[in-house]
């Protein structure tokens, strides 16, 4: 079964950088530029894991969480921020119950892939 992570960041560098990561590590990765980017790719089925990047134009990670769990995006994924900041935003208290965890930027590739094999196990069966 392949693992699908989805990596959430405005800035082209990092998300490029963490897609080479991942994908050399065995997943199939897909990216989104913006919150907005990422919520139409939800609408189609995706399972999997979501990095979200916290501080982006438009919709910031807590308002794209928020709207992903508004419309029931979130029900086959675990969503982890993935961010610079040192301490998590005040406003993403809020969206607390929908981020497994922070990881901080620039993450190393044996602990993000740790991490999502970890949160894989938080997901309901595929159905048949």
């Amino acid at each position: 079964m392949t693992t699908h992570v989805m990596v959430v960041d405005d800035d082209a560098l990092i998300s490029a950088i963490v897609q080479q990561m991942l994908e050399s590590a065995g997943y199939e990765v897909h990216t989104a530029l913006s919150g907005q980017n990422c919520i139409e790719q939800l609408r189609s089925p995706f399972r999997g894991v979501i990095l979200m990047d916290y501080a982006m134009p438009g919709m910031n990670g807590s308002e794209t969480i928020k709207a992903i769990s508004e419309e029931g995006l979130d029900k086959n994924c675990v969503i982890f921020m993935l961010t610079g900041m040192d301490e998590p935003p005040t406003d993403l208290q809020s969206s607390s119950e929908r981020v497994l965890d922070y990881i901080r930027k620039p993450p190393t590739r044996d602990d993000l892939c740790a991490r999502i094999e970890e949160a894989m196990s938080f997901l309901p069966p595929e159905s048949e």
